[in-house]
């Protein structure tokens, strides 16, 4: 999608949600969006190789760590977005060695279970910020259809699967970053994710001037 398409739908967009809230009599309205809104080129590449949304864990991936993604699926970093998103994946050769490495484990066997990397970004995860009038809404997927809300101010995980959320306060509006694992790879992963994670909400917090910064505890990043 080039760039005008994605300018104007996203005007198009806000321009429908806010006659919506007038029909319905909502006081609130959405800003306007802001120029260039930055795309995704599609394709996976090397940690190492990370330029735009995903450039701080190719400072913060270590290659001494077999569990963590080795590739990343990024946008160009626009400090006047709403939201930004960072893609991360476990190359599949890595995957299935860190997969077989794991089933020789007796109490790893129950948790690779149907859970087989087998396709090309089978393992995954995925940072995300949410900033100005998105925070309120922010909702983490924990199965069934059901989410957990990620309130301004707080910070955890939710209740049944592998999903994190901090939240700052950048401009003075309160902002939500939040990370999910693909429900395999959550699995035998979640130990590792805490300093990515940190990583991850300080690279956002010094590029956008965000203060007040909340984290989950360290006891929230275990399997489950």
């Amino acid at each position: 999608m080039d760039q005008r398409t994605r300018d104007n739908l996203a005007s198009i967009a806000v321009d429908v949600a806010n006659a919506l809230a007038a029909k319905l009599g909502c006081a609130e309205r959405l800003p306007d969006p802001p120029g260039r809104l930055p795309g995704t080129n599609g394709k996976l590449k090397e940690a190492a190789a990370a330029r735009g949304s995903c450039s701080w864990y190719g400072r913060a991936y270590r290659e001494d760590v077999p569990g963590l993604p080795d590739e990343v699926l990024e946008t160009r970093a626009d400090p006047l977005a709403w939201q930004e998103k960072c893609g991360l994946a476990v190359r599949s050769e890595k995957a299935l060695k860190l997969y077989r490495s794991l089933d020789k484990k007796p109490d790893h066997r129950a948790a690779l279970r149907e859970n087989y990397p087998d396709k090309r970004a089978e393992w995954w995860a995925s940072t995300q910020s949410f900033f100005g009038e998105f925070p309120d809404g922010v909702g983490l997927p924990i199965g069934g259809g059901d989410s957990t809300r990620a309130e301004p101010g707080t910070a955890g995980r939710v209740e049944e699967g592998t999903a994190w959320w901090a939240t700052s306060v950048c401009d003075g509006k309160p902002a939500v970053h939040t990370l999910t694992l693909g429900y395999g790879y959550g699995k035998v992963a979640a130990h590792l994710m805490e300093p990515v994670f940190r990583a991850y909400v300080k690279d956002v917090a010094e590029r956008r001037g965000c203060m007040n910064l909340q984290f989950p505890r360290s006891s929230d990043f275990t399997a489950r």
